[in-house]
């Protein structure tokens, strides 16, 4: 059994809540279990894509990224892995989700904070930041793939979606 860790990577932008758009607190009851099953239709998607491509037999893990200001809970996005990935490729699959914290880059101390409650303020300085570096991704970060054996699945490294 030839088993290989292939990198692959997408990402949704959901707003930036330094600029009023934060999802915070949308994130409950029967319409957020929409949004998260609908955003892990489009992981299976890109999951079964590229284990398609290198010919695998089934896909043994995935691991997501998720902002932690993305508007995405990760409870519901695994319930969601549950539904989505039964009786295909990945049926059984190893799924984890690693929240990623939000990050935004103080242009006066030039460097990055983390956010607190959506607050842009630098902790340092007390300047307001619109520059959010990170804490809205949504990305399929790795997917473990069962091949046939003898066949080695070929280094892949997708370009960053902008």
């Amino acid at each position: 059994m030839n088993r290989r860790a292939l990198p692959y990577r997408f990402r949704v932008i959901v707003g930036n809540p330094l600029k009023g758009t934060s999802q915070a607190g949308e994130t409950s009851g029967p319409a957020a279990a929409m949004h998260e099953l609908a955003l892990m239709e489009s992981v299976a998607e890109l999951a079964l894509a590229a284990a398609q491509q290198r010919g695998a037999e089934a896909i043994t893990a995935i691991q997501v990224r998720i902002g932690s200001l993305a508007g995405v809970e990760p409870a519901a996005l695994r319930f969601a892995a549950r539904v989505v990935l039964r009786g295909g490729l990945a049926d059984g699959a190893r799924f984890t989700v690693e929240v990623v914290p939000a990050l935004a880059w103080c242009a006066s101390c030039r460097d990055l904070f983390a956010l607190e409650a959506g607050l842009g303020l630098c902790p340092r300085c007390g300047a307001a930041s619109g520059e959010l570096r990170q804490g809205r991704e949504l990305e399929l970060a790795s997917l473990e793939l069962r091949l046939p054996d003898g066949v080695a699945a070929p280094a892949y490294a997708p370009a960053e979606a902008p």
